[in-house]
């Protein structure tokens, strides 16, 4: 749509997808974007279940904060800035 707009990418516009999907790299500009640890995702929170129905189990309950760091990944639909 950006192309049809005459809207040039990423002079006069930023373009960032999320996931890091395939079709990230093929498309023209190559679209930034980032990368979610979809896996460590997953473990993480089966782990946390596992945890939480042991916790009701014993009567004994705890909170916690998970942070899973993501990465962005840069490609020509973001102009870099220096």
């Amino acid at each position: 749509m950006a192309k049809e707009l005459k809207i040039k990418i990423p002079d006069e516009v930023t373009v960032v997808g999320y996931d890091n999907l395939k079709e990230a790299q093929t498309v023209s500009p190559g679209l930034t974007t980032i990368h979610t640890p979809l896996i460590e995702m997953g473990i993480t929170g089966v782990n946390r279940l596992l945890q939480k129905q042991a916790e009701k189990n014993s009567g004994y309950k705890t909170t916690q904060k998970i942070v899973l760091p993501g990465k962005i990944i840069l490609r020509e639909s973001h102009k870099y800035l220096n």
